[in-house]
């Protein structure tokens, strides 16, 4: 039986009785809005109605068909704005907690035989995947339940990428990411650790071992840099750096600590520096509050958490001490201009505005993006500007027969829900790839 002390989203695991009253709160839409507000396409309707009845495998084996990370996305993803978000129970009272739902379905299966659809015959073939993120994990299931065999390989000790390295624990707990990753491998999916990208891991390298296509979901692991004058300083972290060394034991931050940015990433660095015990933490962005990236259930937990959000501020130098270690940050407010070319109203220094915060460190969370370094074992894959790998809109191939792409390396990261549906149209476009390959031999 599930853990009913667990918390989810500041409450607890649903209990079977309360899971079951949520449930007959459903109106079993006929158009099923929250289906659609779902990347992934899980049966909300569907798995709600035999949960209703008390079918909780058929209601877990609704939402495996279409995500097997349906757990995590049941912690991890905005279903304010997703699901939950196009639910017609709104228009009566509050949404059907669909997350806590989906949570609930999934924890029936601890210590039971799990609940996976069926496999196609085998093909006979192999797809390497490159990535254990959700995109990949997704795919690599996918491409085993159509008949084909898949091996993961993954640069970390540890699959899921992003799941595992950055989103702090108290928004994703480890063992929900451990069970739903031994999920994958008991279906049949190799998993390869501490296997990154090198001269003895390329594309020509697998293509050689036999692979007849392969899926790159290596995310965007290296955190861009701001260039503030002073950003060499020691103290001066990026975000993925700064959450990897969160989970270490014994992790300790300065009383006061700035975070640039207004996305997730650094709503997750500046709450994790204030649990981690820093008296002050200052969260820089230099747009309005509205404009934040950050979902707004996020941006809450800032505000709840005593986060100092500082909107319309930018850095303009990081101060360092005799030491050379950041002891400062010079600031400007900024006000809104004409827009650019995103569309929004331009951020301009406010004349005369300069002020100065002292720190004794600072995660800069401005995004994420390839590693330069990746692209040298990647011969044939074009790049675009931002350092993205280009691929076919519809297809996913990129420029390299063969070779294909998703997730954040595509999308820019965007839920992890998304990931997983990139992971699963790229699995099938693979497999249509293969299909049309052996047709013509």
């Amino acid at each position: 039986m599930p853990d009913e002390k667990r918390p989810f989203r500041g409450g607890r695991l649903f209990t079977s009785a309360q899971a079951l009253l949520e449930a007959s709160r459903c109106l079993q839409c006929e158009n099923a809005p929250c289906t659609q507000g779902c990347p992934a396409g899980i049966n909300v309707r569907g798995f709600i109605e035999k949960l209703r009845t008390e079918n909780f495998r058929g209601a877990l084996r609704l939402i495996r068909e279409r995500n097997i990370l349906g757990e995590i996305c049941a912690w991890a993803c905005p279903v304010e704005t997703l699901c939950e978000g196009r639910c017609s129970s709104t228009q009566i009272n509050y949404p059907i907690k669909i997350a806590a739902l989906q949570q609930f379905v999934c924890a029936q299966e601890w210590g039971a035989t799990p609940a996976l659809p069926p496999k196609a015959p085998p093909k006979g073939k192999k797809v390497a995947v490159i990535g254990a993120g959700p995109a990949g994990l997704a795919c690599a299931f996918r491409l085993v339940a159509l008949g084909y065999e898949a091996e993961v390989f993954e640069a970390q000790a540890k699959p899921g990428g992003l799941l595992s390295n950055a989103i702090p624990p108290d928004r994703l707990p480890e063992d929900v990411v451990q069970r739903e990753v031994e999920l994958i491998e008991r279906y049949g999916v190799r998993l390869s650790f501490d296997s990154p990208l090198s001269d003895k891991l390329t594309l020509d390298t697998i293509f050689q071992r036999g692979f007849a296509a392969v899926f790159l979901g290596i995310g965007l692991g290296e955190a861009i840099s701001t260039l503030v004058p002073g950003s060499d300083l020691a103290g001066v972290v990026g975000s993925l750096e700064f959450l990897a060394e969160a989970r270490q034991t014994g992790f300790r931050v300065p009383s006061a600590v700035a975070v640039i940015g207004g996305g997730n990433t650094a709503i997750d660095a500046a709450c994790t520096a204030k649990s981690a015990g820093a008296r002050d933490v200052y969260l820089l962005y230099r747009r309005s509050f509205h404009e934040m990236p950050a979902w707004p259930r996020e941006r809450n937990l800032a505000l709840d958490a005593g986060i100092h959000l500082m909107v319309l501020t930018a850095p303009v130098r990081y101060v360092g001490d005799a030491q050379g270690r950041v002891c400062a940050v010079e600031c400007t407010h900024m006000q809104l201009g004409e827009p650019d070319a995103s569309g929004r109203r331009r951020p301009e220094p406010l004349p005369h505005s300069q002020f100065t915060l002292p720190v004794g460190l600072v995660v800069e969370a401005v995004g994420q993006a390839v590693s330069p370094e990746a692209a040298r074992f990647l011969p044939g894959v074009d790049f675009t500007r931002d350092g993205r790998i280009k691929a076919d809109a519809d297809t996913l191939m990129t420029s390299r027969t063969g070779v294909f792409a998703g997730g954040d390396l595509l999308s820019g990261g965007a839920t992890v829900v998304q990931a997983v549906a990139e992971g699963l149209r790229a699995a099938e476009a693979i497999a249509r790839w293969l299909d049309a390959v052996e047709r013509k031999t």
